[in-house]
């Protein structure tokens, strides 16, 4: 039998389990702070990591700030 390769998390999944529109956690997620609370940018990121987002072709600590 094969291994699961486990499916990364969406930023569609990140914004309905935080309440967020898909649009802000797009902007968060590509390093975007004008106009985002600290709070919920902090938010955003600590589910993003704790639940294995990856963003492809960019190094998080560049973006997470």
């Amino acid at each position: 039998m094969s291994k699961r390769i486990p499916k990364r998390i969406s930023q569609m999944a990140i914004a309905k389990e935080l309440g967020y529109s898909q649009a802000l956690v797009s902007m968060v997620l590509n390093g975007r702070k004008k106009g985002i609370s600290e709070a919920a940018y902090k938010r955003i990121w600590d589910f993003a990591i704790t639940n294995g987002y990856s963003p492809r072709g960019m190094n998080i600590e560049s973006v997470r700030g």
